[in-house]
């Protein structure tokens, strides 16, 4: 059943609860909050579970790195504004520079934010060293607004 058929079902139940009355439908949907919520969070887990990661367009990839850098590494908002130094960006721009052109010494050692063993390169797998660099900004996105800078 869709949110949209779950929402209406609420919608009939309250009116079917009160014959005759008008009913204030945001009594019912403080009322019904916690059902609701529960359904559309189901429906959710379900519409995601039903998209295959090679199905998934970069925009779908990197929302799902970012939920599974939140749910599964612990990496949550709260966690991220403790990188004020633009760490997050600096992670995103190592994982973002092709195999080809980076070297350890070179390269990311300088940029690399973190101590080395939090480096976690897929060099024969580029769609996936993307997806993590896009989480990663979207990471730092999120937490620049959190701050309320604009620029």
């Amino acid at each position: 059943m869709s949110f949209k058929e779950q929402l209406n079902r609420l919608k009939e139940a309250a009116l079917m609860r009160q014959p005759g009355r008008r009913v204030d439908l945001a009594l019912v949907y403080r009322k019904d909050l916690t059902e609701l919520i529960y359904h559309f969070d189901r429906l959710d887990q379900e519409e995601r579970a039903r998209y295959k990661p090679e199905e998934l367009k970069g925009t779908g990839l990197i929302f799902r790195e970012r939920q599974r850098q939140i749910e599964q590494e612990g990496w949550t908002e709260e966690h991220d504004q403790e990188h004020r130094k633009g760490e997050l960006a600096l992670a995103a721009a190592c994982y973002a520079i092709p195999t080809e052109k980076r070297t350890w010494y070179c390269i990311i050692e300088k940029l690399w934010p973190w101590s080395n063993n939090w480096w976690k390169s897929t060099p024969n797998d580029r769609i996936r060293e993307l997806t993590k660099a896009g989480a990663l900004i979207a990471a730092e996105i999120d937490r620049l607004i959190s701050e309320g800078e604009k620029s």
